[in-house]
């Protein structure tokens, strides 16, 4: 009788270790999980932020063009200054485009200037991340035939 209790005392032992083992993986398995999930939203928002940063740079509003020919990741300086309090106003019809997001131009060169062109945030309860990403753009002034410099810099709210 002693034998047979041993017994299931080693069996009911083994299980045990076999749960707490499984439960261990379990747990590591869930959280590998969660942290790749957040990796890739992470990863989406930067993309989305991008494209949105390839829609800023085409918009007729905004873009530069020489003898008619689109010019790529260039904005042209009287357009912007002219279209960005419009742009900024009219947040409802540049939603489909823009969603909820941050777009300032911040010009460095020749002089200092900040343009918003959009904000649309999140509400404080919904907002879970926000991602920034700056993109370089040339900002060119049809008056003087000249460029400067600039940074887009795009916040995407998720």
């Amino acid at each position: 009788m002693k034998r047979a209790q041993v017994q299931s005392l080693e069996t009911i032992a083994v299980l045990v270790v076999f749960f707490i083992l499984i439960g261990a993986g379990l747990v590591f398995y869930y959280r590998m999980q969660a942290q790749s999930l957040q990796e890739e939203a992470s990863e989406q928002a930067t993309l989305k932020a991008i494209s949105i940063s390839q829609l800023v740079s085409f918009l007729p509003e905004l873009e530069c063009s020489r003898n008619g020919i689109p010019e790529e990741n260039c904005i042209d300086s009287i357009k912007l200054e002219k279209a960005a309090p419009i742009i900024n106003s009219k947040k409802d019809y540049y939603y489909d485009i823009f969603q909820n997001s941050k777009i300032v131009l911040e010009q460095v060169y020749p002089n200092k200037q900040s343009f918003n062109l959009y904000d649309y945030p999140l509400p404080a309860n919904k907002l879970t991340s926000e991602t920034k990403v700056p993109i370089p753009i040339a900002i060119y002034n049809p008056l003087t035939d000249l460029y400067g410099f600039g940074v887009l810099r795009i916040t995407v709210y998720s």
